[in-house]
């Protein structure tokens, strides 16, 4: 047993025969383009979290509607266990929403429904330790849904108004 792991690719290929090479190839091929995916997400700043769910096409950047140089009332909702406190939000252009995770593990808030994250001006959606609190200057109106991207049954809708 300890000989045939030993053996080298080289070796493997010649013993599979000619028939097996393109087979041997493309798992190469896939092997490598996996790792450079990983790679890049890696260092594009993508947490590689143990999450199970992969994003569907490509995110929507949103234009903002004001510059909100001067903000106006603080939302405060805070994203425990069960989820969100408070699920229906409303709110006025410029307005800030404040999350703070009280669970007991790291969350992920991202704006958008989940698996069509939407980047939306001002905010990088990040992962939250327990306790961390993380603020959003509400800069573009609409309708949008606030989830954690680790456990997506954990939603709130905010109405963002001009």
């Amino acid at each position: 047993m300890a000989k045939h792991a030993s053996r080298t690719d080289s070796v493997l290929i010649e013993r599979l025969g000619p028939l097996y090479w393109p087979l041997y190839i493309a798992l190469l091929t896939i092997t490598a383009v996996g790792t450079l995916y990983s790679g890049v997400a890696m260092a594009a700043g993508h947490d590689m979290h143990d999450h199970d769910h992969d994003h569907a096409g490509p995110a929507i950047v949103l234009q903002a509607d004001g510059d909100c140089a001067r903000t106006g009332k603080t939302i405060t909702v805070n994203l425990g266990d069960n989820g969100f406190d408070k699920r229906d939000l409303s709110a006025s252009l410029c307005d800030v929403l404040q999350v703070t995770n009280t669970s007991k593990e790291a969350e992920h808030v991202a704006i958008g429904p989940h698996e069509k994250h939407v980047i939306y001006p001002g905010y990088a959606e990040k992962t939250m330790q327990p306790g961390a609190t993380t603020t959003i200057v509400l800069r573009t109106a609409g309708d949008f849904e606030v989830h954690d991207h680790y456990h997506d049954e954990h939603a709130a809708e905010i109405t963002i108004r001009k």
